[in-house]
Order: C-alpha cells, then structure tokens, then sequence
C-alpha cells in the first residue's frame, strides 16, 4: 500500500507519495499564497496533487495529513493560527478533500506525526516528543498504543500557564503567562531583547553586540542570539537558561507522570542550538525531578534529535501504515 502523505506548515505546503516501507517519492513544495481564500487554495493543491501522482497509487491508497494545529477525532481541524491566524479552518476541510479526491482522508496534528516517525526508530517502550521553535507542542508515544492524540489538548503544553503574575508574556492565541510565550524560540528572543534593553552594559559585552552587531532592537536568534551561544557566550546561554526552566519543570511533570522513559527534544530553534542545549535543558530538569531512588535519571532521559524537514511527511506515512483511516 502507498499512501499520499501532506505536511501543511504557516509557510509551505509539501505532498508526496510514500510506498509501503515509507519511502517517499514525487515529492513537491508549494509556497502558500495570499491568506484571503488560503483553505480553498491548501484543498485544491492537495488534489491536484493526488490526482498528478494517480499512476503511482491505488484508488484505495489513502490521504493522511499532518496539520499544524490541534485535530479531533483525525477528521476535525479545531484551529491553524500560522495558517489563517485565529479564523478557524473550515469544518468541512477533510470532507472536501475526500469528496474532490475520491480516497479515504485523515488529519493529523503536526507533532504528532513526528511523534509516529520518531517511534518507529527508538528502543523505548515510551516517550515524550517535545518540539522546541517558533512554539511549544508535545505528544506521548507508547510502542503498543501509538500517538496518544485523541483528544486534541494532548499534548498542548505550550499552552499551559506557568506564570500567573499580571506581566507575564502575551501568548499568540491571546493567553497570559503560558509556557510557549516563555520557554519557545520566539519567546526567547523577545527576552533577549528586554535583557539588552534593562542592562544595556552586559548586553555591549556579549558577542550578539561585539561581535554580530545587534542592538536591542535589532536583535533576533537567527543573526545574533544562535551564533552567539553557539560561540559560547555567556549573556546569551544566561537568556536561554532563564527562558527554559519553566521548560525543565513541565518536563520533569511529564516524564514523572507519563513514566516516559525517553524525551525526545526536536524543532528548529533547540536543533540550531544543537547539544549545548539539550545539556542545560538535562541540568534544569534534574533539579526538578525526584530523587534518583526509583533508579530514573530524569535528566539522562533527554535527547535532542534533529528530525530533517521530512520528519512530518514520514510520520503521516508510519501513521497510514500503522491506523485505520477516518474516511
């Protein structure tokens, strides 16, 4: 069985074929245009695609789709903010898909998928898939359950509040306080800028100023804050740590709870930081966890894995392969 697999992100959207060992072929990029009508632009790529790629496929071989937003009930797409900001996809998304296509349809969150590739290639029994970028997003694997994503909050993590005073960060879905508006790629580099801002003198030291040329408004993690830690500087690693301890904290909780015996960090921003990040992430949630009497070392739990841009397409194929399909 072949499966045609899509990875819709805020910027890009990607099909291919997957044959039944999960290799992909005709694979295709579109960049998405002007938001107004931008649904009925994903629906119509995706089946045109699925109606280019006929001769490689069964009529029975299914569509999977991994979305970047929460999914109820693999069918139903609850909310896509980097796609169409807080308007709602339409409720009929998969049902037009399926009917213009003629095949079988599911949808799946973007995390999850990842979470179904990533599973296929560990040893453990049962792990914790976080994703460390523009956001915050997680899911439990369990080798003999699967992706536990059937209720759409699995997971959501980013969205949990972990600071409660009235100047906590805004989040973008309009919260307060909440772990992605602090611990996330772009909650990070706006705190780098309100440390530059409030000690002007340590910020002029560090090698995002010296070095690369940023000023505190001019500061951002792709130029100035990545290469500098990279580099070893300390006011930028002191920004990263103080953004990532509430991190450490959910983790611990998660790992305590879900009795995770693996938890995998992955997206852009923890991957551009490469080991140095998953070793400071290691320390912070070894102070949170539990004493090493239970014979689980918190910390040696975490791994930092740079999943390559196809992670999504291939865990929508170990998904088709693995799931019965919601048509």
């Amino acid at each position: 069985m072949s499966t045609i697999v899509c990875d819709l992100g805020g910027t890009f959207l990607r099909c291919a074929v997957a044959d039944a060992a999960g290799a992909l072929t005709n694979v295709e990029r579109w960049r998405l245009g002007d938001r107004e009508g931008i649904w009925e632009q994903i629906i119509e790529r995706i089946c045109t695609f699925a109606v280019g790629v006929h001769s490689h496929c069964d009529p029975a071989d299914p569509i999977v789709i991994s979305f970047p937003g929460p999914v109820r009930a693999r069918w139903f797409p609850v909310c896509a903010p980097t796609v169409s900001a807080m308007e709602p996809p339409p409720l009929d998304f998969v049902e037009k898909v399926r009917s213009r296509s003629g095949r079988s349809v599911s949808l799946i969150n973007d995390v999850s998928a990842a979470a179904w590739r990533i599973g296929e290639m560990l040893d453990a029994d049962r792990c914790f898939i976080v994703t460390v970028s523009s956001g915050i997003g997680s899911k439990l694997y369990d080798r003999v359950r699967g992706v536990f994503d059937d209720e759409p909050y699995g997971g959501e993590i980013g969205h949990v509040v972990v600071d409660s005073s009235p100047t906590a960060p805004s989040c973008g879905c309009g919260g307060r306080g909440h772990l992605g508006a602090i611990s996330s790629g772009a909650a990070t580099e706006l705190l780098a800028r309100q440390r530059a801002q409030s000690d002007a003198e340590a910020f002029r030291r560090s090698i995002c100023a010296r070095v690369f040329g940023a000023s505190p408004e001019s500061l951002n993690n792709e130029m100035h804050l990545v290469p500098a830690a990279l580099a070893g500087d300390v006011w930028a690693w002191d920004v990263i740590r103080e953004a990532m301890t509430p991190l450490a904290s959910v983790l611990t909780i998660a790992a305590h709870v879900t009795g995770a015996q693996q938890v995998v960090i992955i997206g852009g921003f923890a991957s551009a930081l490469g080991e140095r990040y998953a070793d400071e992430l290691r320390g912070l949630v070894r102070a949170h966890a539990s004493p090493p009497v239970f014979g689980f070392d918190a910390g040696a739990a975490i791994v930092l894995w740079n999943v390559g841009e196809n992670a999504c397409l291939e865990g929508a194929a170990a998904f088709g392969r693995t799931r019965a399909l919601v048509t």
